[in-house]
């Protein structure tokens, strides 16, 4: 029981800390682009 809270835990974590960056990421390129349109020709 433990070892399975244990890694629910974990696997939150990860999820979250997945989120956080994906969102970081689209607030970066999303910045890029409004400021570098060069950037979305590509």
């Amino acid at each position: 029981m433990i070892s399975a809270k244990n890694s629910d835990i974990v696997l939150q974590t990860v999820i979250s800390d997945c989120f956080l960056l994906f969102v970081c990421l689209s607030f970066v390129l999303s910045f890029e682009l409004d400021f570098m349109p060069e950037l979305g020709d590509f």
